[in-house]
């Protein structure tokens, strides 16, 4: 998704490591970066509380997702 933003922000400037952050194996999960692109592997794991600091969580690949 990270490279898919690159290639969009091409075309109006947009500075896609400036503004994102992207959460794999072995990354840091805490970052202030105002996005963050992470796989749901990566995330599933963490406590509730990690995720009260976002205003909209948008998940791809949603069939293995909880609502816990």
């Amino acid at each position: 998704m990270l490279n898919d933003f690159k290639d969009y922000s091409s075309h109006n400037g947009w500075d896609v490591e400036e503004n994102c952050h992207g959460i794999f194996s072995g990354k840091e999960k805490n970052t202030n970066h105002p996005v963050i692109v992470s796989t749901w592997q990566s995330v599933f794991k963490l406590p509730k509380s990690y995720f009260e600091q976002f205003d909209s969580v948008i998940c791809d690949e949603a069939h293995l997702i909880t609502g816990n």
